[in-house]
């Protein structure tokens, strides 16, 4: 069925290429894997979204110390 959430699940004692899709409704009995895994998944992604915004606020002060020092220069060699 398109458009329904499926989970990867790789089977104990099986080969990757026996790994098969399968819906939650199928998943009964693994419901405190299910989820463990959504929390690390929302865990990770968490933390991405706070590197990113370290890495722009990061990009923000390093403009702003150019902008800063470009002030300076203009200020140690302007002619007056």
């Amino acid at each position: 069925m398109k458009g329904k959430l499926k989970y990867l699940v790789r089977w104990k004692r099986y080969i990757v290429e026996e790994d098969t899709w399968e819906r939650l409704e199928n998943l009964g009995n693994t419901m405190d894997l299910v989820k463990e895994f959504e929390k690390e998944i929302r865990e990770k992604e968490i933390r991405r979204v706070q590197i990113r915004k370290e890495k722009k606020k990061e990009k923000v002060l390093n403009l702003e110390a150019k902008v800063f020092k470009r002030s300076e220069l203009l200020k140690k060699y302007t002619v007056k």
